[in-house]
């Protein structure tokens, strides 16, 4: 069988090396596989041998390689081979790490790069493996977790990053003219953010998943430093650039790929289950994060059934907790321990046990300790179990409201057991105060520690200035009052922070009442530029919701917008995260461009920034407000769809607001093409039982005028067919009182809506037995699900419905149950036989001559 083409893989029986060979072997090409064990699906293997010899390893990889092409030449070498290391300078396998990575990425690149030199056609592509993150110093490797904090997976990978940053180096030096590839050559190197492998998954088992790279596909958006942008997946990426030598970026081009498609990493063990809606989506997470728990409570109350231990280095954060015993401590040392462990309940029992003992001697950097981490924790134990996933899921798009401040408890009697009295202690008791909403208490705490002479912190006035609404009671009193903070400030020598004007401001957008507040704010803003420091995403937050509905925010969004474009951005504070949210709704509710919020989308796309969203109902609200914007500037639905396979269901599954928008905008742009797809999002986003959804949805249907065409009327009569089985479905079930879907009331309206599609479509028999429930028939002959529904069915059909289905349904076969329906149209509209017939005839440009016949039946002189 001829060959379509010849690869050399390196690494090819490595987690995305045997998803190459496997890819190029449904290609019909000849693969060429190099790596220590030997791949089945490959034409040829070449083995390496474990040495520590470079040159005699690279010598025996070149002539085996020679032998295996057999004097042929081939269009490809990729070099996938590599592995991650962790450690820095300071860690005792800190040279076995060097050693291990440097044979694992730079031995097997230099070797790849040779058998370029050797075995490439000309025009022919060599591929190396670099890593993003090697770009920069890589002493702490960092990985979000979802949660506001960040996670040190370990304490740095200064090897990786050094052995990854000599192959950038010699990616850019074989692009050269002069750097020994064949004529017409060109050398790539790909910088994926994490390959998404199963070694990668067990080095780092608490990292954010969603942000590596999956083997299938490693982005759907490739960018490289020419600014060149593919919109295909890796290995189609790879086959086009050895297919079309014109489709390459730049030989020597350093290559980022960045996941843009794959669904959340929560969803990522089963794909293609993905959940569509938003409540799947929730009671998927919610079930996997369940049977975590589970284990965990396995774990913690039957430890000896893991005490089987293989792991190296053992880390004890992973490892089962020891069952709970009565805390025996007493000592300085014994509480100091339990602090640094942060074992709140455990830290206040010592306290306690030594006061009983009467040994309560404690150092007051004891104490100012203990009272940090009592207040910090308002004296209750933090939830160890709870992780990023829960976090996502139930978080509300809010600053988080805890519980309140435990008034008379310990942190106040260590705070009165401390003497004398200094800043610390009373900063640490009036911050605990305040963020456990007691601000009256701590106002007064505030103004006696001021009496005392005594200079708070920077956080204290922080919290402070965060709080003059709860202070004060009007606005004057509350900007009187920020002044004054202000002024203390200034007296005291403390000198402000970004947390500084970001507190300001949001005292200001709490003010909402107050006409000076746009005007204020800006000036703040300014200021804060003045002194030197750089506003974060929470300071433009305040800036958006202050300014939301004054003439300048167009001007404030373009203004954010041009000072974040191209800058990876972090979450600092709690305020930071209802950033993107926040700026794609203002830019939705002022109807600006799609433009501005394309650019805005491109902020959120850079790097990592992504993480700035940590909530599902924050991505929800962004993605809708985007949606909507996109939605309304009047594109076409082929366009709108465009943007709305991007992020559905990936990011977004639209509720009930959205899926309103769209029929509006079909029933507004005459897009009746658009009404099958959108039945299909309906049905599966779960909403084909939400009453309004339906109600909308056949008000629009049920009115298309005859000139889309017999087909698209067919289509949608069959929608209707399967949206009243739907319903009729849940009239079904055996029990008397079964309940009905949340949302779900069965109107008269719907119904006879329903029953006219069917009707215009064609569909007469089902409409017809749709129609049934209004007419009066034997009910001990009627269906179950019929009776019910003709019990609980409420209001009435409007007559311009009424006298609609009459003219779509009345036949001369049929008279008898047109009789029933005319004398139902009759009643509604207290009309006589002929003056009703002579109407429809006059008026409804529908009817044929063959109904006027079976209408002119039902005149009173026949």
């Amino acid at each position: 069988m001829a060959v379509q083409g010849r690869v050399i893989i390196y690494g090819g029986t490595g987690a995305l090396g045997s998803h190459l060979v496997q890819f190029f072997n449904q290609k019909k090409w000849w693969t060429c596989s190099i790596g220590k064990k030997k791949n089945d699906v490959a034409s040829c293997n070449v083995l390496v041998e474990d040495t520590e010899e470079f040159v005699k390893q690279a010598d025996a990889v070149v002539s085996e390689v020679r032998n295996a092409v057999n004097s042929s030449k081939v269009d490809a070498i990729l070099c996938v081979a590599g592995g991650w290391v962790g450690g820095n300078a300071s860690g005792e396998g800190f040279f076995n790490s060097c050693s291990t990575v440097w044979k694992q990425s730079v031995w097997t690149s230099a070797i790849a790069a040779h058998l370029g030199s050797l075995f490439l056609k000309n025009g022919g592509l060599l591929v190396l493996t670099g890593a993003s993150a090697a770009q920069s110093a890589t002493p702490e490797f960092k990985l979000p977790t979802g949660l506001n904090v960040i996670l040190i997976i370990c304490l740095g990978m200064t090897a990786y990053g050094m052995a990854k940053a000599a192959v950038h180096q010699m990616t850019k030096s074989l692009g050269e003219r002069k750097g020994g590839l064949p004529p017409e050559a060109s050398v790539v190197c790909i910088l994926p953010e994490v390959l998404d492998t199963p070694a990668n998954r067990s080095s780092m088992p608490k990292a954010k998943f969603s942000n590596w790279t999956p083997l299938e596909f490693v982005a759907k958006y490739i960018v490289s430093d020419v600014d060149i942008t593919f919109g295909v997946v890796f290995f189609s990426a790879l086959y086009k650039w050895i297919e079309t030598p014109a489709e390459r970026p730049r030989s020597g081009s350093l290559m980022h790929f960045k996941t843009q498609d794959a669904s959340h990493y929560m969803y990522q063990d089963d794909p293609y289950l993905l959940p569509t809606s938003a409540a799947s989506k929730r009671a998927y997470g919610l079930g996997k994060e369940a049977g975590r728990r589970a284990a965990r409570y396995f774990a913690k109350e039957f430890p000896t059934l893991f005490m089987l231990d293989h792991d190296e280095p053992r880390i004890p954060a992973f490892r089962p907790r020891k069952l709970p015993v009565a805390e025996e401590g007493y000592s300085e040392a014994d509480l100091m321990d339990r602090i640094r462990k942060l074992q709140v309940h455990a830290a206040i029992a010592v306290y306690e046990n030594a006061i009983k003992r009467n040994e309560a001697e404690f150092s007051q950097d004891s104490l100012h300790a203990l009272l940090e981490l009592v207040c910090f924790y308002n004296a209750e134990q933090p939830d160890p179990e709870e992780s990023a996933v829960h976090h996502w899921i139930l978080s509300e798009l809010r600053p988080t409201a805890l519980n309140s401040w435990k008034e008379g408890g310990v942190a106040e009697k260590v705070f009165n057991s401390i003497q004398p009295k200094t800043s610390r202690s009373y900063s640490t008791l009036v911050n605990g105060m305040l963020k456990y909403h007691s601000v009256a208490t701590a106002a007064k705490l505030f103004d006696e520690m001021r009496d005392h002479s005594l200079v708070p912190d920077l956080l204290t006035y922080n919290l402070m200035l965060a709080n003059v609404c709860r202070i004060e009671r009007n606005n004057a009193e509350r900007w009187n009052r920020i002044v004054q903070l202000l002024e203390m400030m200034r007296n005291d020598g403390v000198t402000p922070n970004v947390s500084t004007f970001n507190a300001v401001l949001w005292t200001i957008k709490e003010m909402r009442s107050w006409k000076a507040a746009p005007l204020n704010s800006m000036q703040v803003y300014q200021e804060m530029l003045a002194v030197g420091l750089e506003p974060s995403l929470g300071t433009f937050f305040c800036l958006l919701d202050i300014s939301a509905r004054s003439t300048s925010l167009d001007s404030i969004v373009g203004q954010i917008v041009d000072r974040l474009e191209n800058r990876e951005v972090k979450i600092e504070d709690n305020l930071d995260e209802l950033f993107f949210p926040k700026i794609m709704q203002c830019c939705c509710d002022a109807m600006m461009s799609v433009e501005m919020a394309n650019r805005i989308n491109n902020i959120l796309e850079f790097r990592r920034n992504r993480d700035c969203i940590t909530s599902m109902h924050a991505e929800a609200l962004y993605y809708e407000s985007y949606l909507t914007l996109v939605a309304r500037s009047g594109v076409t639905f082929d366009q709108l769809f465009e943007y709305y396979d991007r992020f559905v269901p990936r990011f977004y599954s639209p509720g009930f607001k959205f899926l309103l928008e769209l029929i509006s905008l079909v029933e507004m742009n005459g897009g009746y093409d658009a009404l099958p797809r959108l039945w299909s999002e309906i049905v599966l986003q779960g909403r084909s039982s939400n009453s309004a959804i339906l109600h909308e949805f056949f008000s629009v249907a049920s009115q298309v005028p005859t000139s889309v065409g017999e087909s698209n009327l067919a289509k949608l009569a069959a929608i209707a067919n399967d949206a009243y089985e739907r319903i009729r479905s849940l009239y079904e079930l055996e029990e008397k009182k079964a309940r009905l879907p949340r949302g779900f009331s069965l109107q008269a309206t719907l119904i006879g809506r329903i029953a006219l599609t069917l009707a215009r479509g064609g569909n007469y028999d089902r409409a017809w037995e749709t129609v049934k429930i209004f007419l009066p028939i034997d009910q001990e002959n009627e269906p179950l699900a019929e009776q019910r529904m003709r019990e609980t069915i409420e209001g009435v059909l409007p007559t311009d419905v009424l006298e609609k289905l009459l003219v779509s349904l009345i036949s001369m076969e049929k008279h008898a149950q047109c009789k029933q329906l005319f004398d139902l149209v009759l009643r509604e509209t207290g009309e006589d036989e002929d003056a009703l017939v002579d109407r429809l005839s006059a008026t409804d440009t529908e009817i044929s001559g063959d109904k006027i016949k079976a209408l002119n039946t039902f005149r009173r002189s026949d």
